[in-house]
């Protein structure tokens, strides 16, 4: 069986080890942020814009069906705003 190597010895081995992070040039670094962002922001206007055709077919069918309950009677043809 191996023996473990020391808490404190693997903690500093771990310090002494290079970072991926510092491997990074800070300007792809903050460009990597931006386009984070720009996705999330992206994500965010997709989403609004599904809801919102949905609330627009919504009221295109209601419309369409208020269309057809008073096509009958012509002189009914008011909208209730």
């Amino acid at each position: 069986m191996q023996d473990r190597e020391p808490y404190w010895n693997y903690m500093g081995r771990r310090l002494r080890e290079v970072n991926m992070t510092d491997l990074i040039n800070p300007s792809e670094y903050a460009e990597l942020n931006r386009l984070t962002f720009d996705t999330i922001s992206e994500k965010i206007l997709t989403m609004r814009l599904v809801h919102m055709k949905r609330q627009l077919l919504e009221l295109e069918n209601d419309l369409h069906r208020y269309i057809n309950e008073k096509k009958n009677d012509l002189k009914q043809f008011e909208m209730n705003i």
